[in-house]
């Protein structure tokens, strides 16, 4: 009971608004400590890949926190149930606390020493740029492992954001939100959509703060119309999705769902043919702010463009509950079906398997504690192998799915930890 109420607390912690506080030095044997997103990048379909994991430090015992990069090819062939992360000593970036989801940007036809990871972080609203070739991590000066002084204050002379969270890239700009308005709760305040030039993200003073709004976003989905942003509902200001359109930044992104009861928006996913967008929403935990106005679940978006007015349609679909608290979404392509949308629903600590080809949540996942960000790959046997970031596990865990049209198949095959004396079940 002691570990559930105190999982609990970080995950509210995560969602307010964070401050510097004094720890000890980080260790390695917690590098993964609170993960909160996963990205994995493969060479080729088939291949290993290397695996990317930010931790947050959420509960503030070390004075930084970490990214790491894990070669899968490290990975045993047996499994055990808990796996000790082969990160090897290049394979570590230390940056602020309270980091949050993070994006990729590598320039077309440039090579993967090019790759750029951002990661927003929360501690004290900075972004943080890491260089990262392979399963090797450097500080976008290339001067040490520890980056904490590097970090770029999302912020200028007028303007800044409160609890810096997401992260897109759409050609070379990159697309930071925020969680928290100036002024959360009152009919006046700002929040932003921070644009960047992903290849010079050092100078703070190019950053373009484009003002959404009152109510602040949480996800971001990047399509051909712009950026699609999820976020919340402040008293009577409905905000749950909105486009920003960088070819007319200037212009009243609105709520293009108002005519629908949906309030509360986590995370987004644009399917893999680019005409559905899918929305984790809550409803059913009320705030001071909003009262519940509905289950938790998955909306579906119809997104596709209208060829008469040649704008993106922006009907709702349907609507699929899930369990509770959904919060990430990842969109899984299936040859000739539908996707498959995998959900983690951190409170209910499970993950959650929509298979749009029915309309329906078909496979469910336990063994989670808070789950958060999610990533995958096609292994060489055709498995499909998500990895899902389980935020009070200290772990990443493996969840292999042998038949994407049977997700009922779906299993924790094994958790990633650095400490595995922290991972329930394992390492005891």
């Amino acid at each position: 009971m002691s570990r559930k109420i105190s999982i609990l607390l970080a995950l509210v912690a995560l969602a307010s608004c964070a401050e510097q506080a004094p720890g000890t030095p980080l260790d390695p044997q917690h590098y993964i400590y609170w993960p909160v997103s996963v990205e994995v990048v493969q060479t080729a379909p088939g291949t290993p890949g290397v695996l990317y994991v930010v931790s947050s430090n959420i509960d503030r015992r070390y004075t930084r926190a970490a990214v790491v990069a894990i070669d899968l090819g490290k990975l045993p062939a047996s499994l055990p149930p808990v796996v000790d992360a082969p990160i090897a000593g290049d394979g570590v970036a230390l940056i602020d606390s309270f980091g949050g989801q993070f994006a990729l940007y590598q320039p077309t036809g440039a090579s993967a020493s090019q790759r750029t990871l951002f990661i927003p972080t929360r501690a004290r609203n900075q972004l943080y740029a890491l260089r990262a070739d392979g399963a090797k991590l450097t500080c976008w000066d290339q001067s040490s492992p520890d980056c904490l002084s590097q970090g770029i204050p999302l912020a200028n002379a007028n303007s800044a954001v409160i609890d810096a969270f997401g992260a897109a890239v759409r050609g070379s700009k990159l697309y930071v939100n925020h969680l928290r308005s100036t002024a959360v709760g009152t009919i006046t305040g700002t929040s932003y959509l921070v644009e960047i030039d992903a290849e010079a993200p050092t100078d703070p003073q190019s950053f373009v703060f484009h003002d959404i709004g009152l109510a602040p976003s949480e996800g971001l989905a990047i399509s051909p119309a712009g950026v699609y942003l999820a976020g919340k509902a402040l008293a009577s200001h409905d905000a749950v999705l909105r486009l920003f359109d960088p070819a007319n930044p200037n212009a009243t992104l609105g709520d293009l769902l108002s005519d629908t009861r949906l309030k509360e928006a986590r995370g987004l996913a644009i399917s893999s043919d680019g005409n559905r967008l899918f929305m984790a929403v809550r409803g059913t935990a009320s705030n001071n702010d909003l009262p519940a106005s509905g289950p938790d679940g998955l909306a579906i978006i119809d997104i596709s463009v209208d060829p008469v007015s040649g704008a993106p349609r922006h009907q709702l679909l349907s609507f699929t509950p899930t369990p509770l608290g959904p919060t990430t979404v990842k969109v899984v392509p299936r040859a000739g079906r539908r996707d498959l949308v995998a959900i983690s629903c951190t409170t209910a600590n499970q993950l959650a398997l929509y298979d749009d080809e029915i309309g329906e949540v078909a496979g469910l996942v336990q063994g989670f504690s808070g789950p958060s960000g999610i990533a995958y790959v096609t292994l060489s046997s055709g498995t499909t192998r998500l990895f899902v970031a389980d935020f009070g596990n200290n772990s990443v865990d493996l969840v292999d799915i042998p038949d994407l049209t049977r997700p009922r198949g779906a299993t924790v095959v094994s958790k990633l930890a650095t400490t595995p004396e922290l991972v329930n079940g394992g390492g005891q």
